[in-house]
């Protein structure tokens, strides 16, 4: 839909004005921490103890459907220690976005579709990466924090109403589809994240005009998200529009369709984070 002027320019301002989502210190701190092979594992623990609800999330999504062992994990030590820094960090920005990262007041319902939908576009991202030998941390996180933007939309959106302009659903909409996407490069910017994954938020609507450096990562997350999206609706991909994209990674439709093939265990590790 065409925005009013009038929307067009509060928002606009509200925008100017608005912060970025704050990324929690801790999940901050072990990004920076496991960046470095020859950081302890003890020390990394040692973070995460300074918050008990990033800790207690840690070791929830520890033990879900995604990463669960064959023995249970009882402790963050453990957890570090069984899976990995990769995999760590990645738990981090999930319990991070679900805990408060996506999180706008009175938005609830709203934004819990927004991290259900990005963490199952994040899997798929993952599993495409997996199949193409990609950097997986950097699909995973594009796939994460690709509508992170949306919620820097509702945000600034919310406290237009509190000042007595109400916005209908359509109008909510079309401002998050026209903005999200710089708005959520900005933030991951901010928070000193790789500059593919950056990418990758900033054009997954539009990948092969991402920069080079960038194209095929942001291909991944965009192809994820149409996957997603299918999930979610149960209506078939557009192969045909799919093509370009698929040409771009050299990933074959035989290896896209061995991953939707996966849909009902991808749907799984959503649920059970």
């Amino acid at each position: 839909m065409d925005l009013p002027l009038e929307l067009e320019d509060r928002v606009a301002k509200e925008l100017e004005e608005a912060k970025p989502p704050v990324l929690p210190e801790v999940a901050r701190a072990v990004l920076e921490a496991t960046k470095s092979e020859r950081t302890e594992p003890r020390s990394v623990a040692d973070i995460l103890k300074r918050d008990a609800a990033m800790a207690a999330g840690i070791l929830r999504t520890a033990n879900s459907p995604a990463y669960a062992a064959r023995a249970a994990i009882v402790s963050v030590p453990q957890a570090i220690s069984r899976l990995g820094f990769e995999t760590i960090r990645r738990i981090s920005m999930l319990v991070a976005c679900d805990e408060r990262v996506f999180l706008v007041r009175g938005r609830e319902d709203e934004t819990r579709r927004l991290y259900w939908h990005s963490t199952l576009t994040a899997f798929v991202a993952q599993e495409i990466a997996r199949t193409l030998k990609q950097n997986v941390e950097e699909a995973f996180m594009g796939g994460l924090l690709h509508d992170i933007g949306k919620s820097v939309v509702m945000q600034a959106m919310a406290s237009l109403e509190k000042r007595g302009r109400p916005f209908s659903e359509e109008e909510m909409r079309a401002v998050a589809m026209s903005l999200h996407e710089e708005l959520g490069a900005r933030s991951l910017a901010t928070w000193g994240l790789p500059v593919r994954s950056v990418a990758a938020v900033a054009h997954h609507h539009r990948p092969l005009a991402a920069p080079p450096l960038g194209r095929d990562v942001a291909c991944i997350v965009s192809v994820a998200n149409d996957v997603a999206h299918g999930f979610e609706t149960g209506e078939p991909l557009d192969i045909d529009a799919l093509s370009p994209r698929l040409a771009t990674i050299n990933l074959y439709l035989e290896d896209l369709s061995a991953i939707v093939d996966r849909k009902d265990e991808l749907i799984s590790w959503t649920k059970g984070l």
